[in-house]
């Protein structure tokens, strides 16, 4: 695992991404790599600001003991599950909006354009209140997604728009439905709520 790769990946993506998608095209990335090299780390990342969140932020009042651990371990499941089952079927969905159907290229699209939802919601987690709102910035994702369709997967201009807008949709819906699956079995389990800072 190459933390320096990755770190530079983050940096380009965000200030410089027409250019850094260019690179990725170049490297033909595989599936396995871009979940093993790339989105795990930063889906660790995400799950470790998660626990340290909840364990500093949350009332030990009011909140199961092992409320951090659990809502650590459910914010990895939830996302990696989240971000492969969308890369799936997004690809299923390429021919429609006249793009390339290729699973590693889908993959690569769908785990790099996410690069903004995680590293600002990770940063959301370990803020203190007044902060937590630039969690908004991983709104950029959908622009990283928009821009990298073209060097990946060759979606016509035309098209781009409701290719992101639906890919978007794909990716909110499976999120909301594994986080709210979650949230009943934990919460009925602990009586507590889930992944909620």
């Amino acid at each position: 695992m190459d933390f320096g790769l990755i770190y530079k990946r983050v940096i380009n993506l965000i200030i410089n991404p027409k250019s850094e998608w260019e690179n990725i095209k170049l490297e033909n990335i595989s599936k396995k790599d871009a979940v093993k090299k790339y989105a795990i780390p930063l889906i660790l990342l995400l799950t470790i600001s998660t626990f340290l969140g909840n364990l500093f932020y949350t009332s030990r009042l009011t909140i199961h003991p092992l409320y951090p651990l659990i809502s650590a371990a459910a914010m990895f499941i939830i996302v990696y599950a989240g971000t492969y089952l969308s890369a799936i079927l997004i690809n299923e969905l390429t021919s429609s909006f006249n793009s390339k159907k290729n699973l590693n290229a889908t993959f690569t699209l769908v785990i790099h354009s996410l690069t903004a939802f995680f590293i600002f919601t990770s940063l959301a987690y370990v803020l203190p209140e007044p902060f937590y709102e630039v969690r908004y910035f991983g709104i950029y994702s959908l622009y990283l997604f928009w821009l990298g369709s073209s060097s990946l997967l060759d979606t016509p201009v035309d098209n781009k728009v409701g290719f992101t807008f639906v890919s978007t949709l794909i990716i909110l819906g499976i999120y909301a439905v594994l986080s709210m699956v979650f949230s009943r079995i934990i919460g009925g389990i602990f009586g507590l709520g889930l992944i909620e800072k």
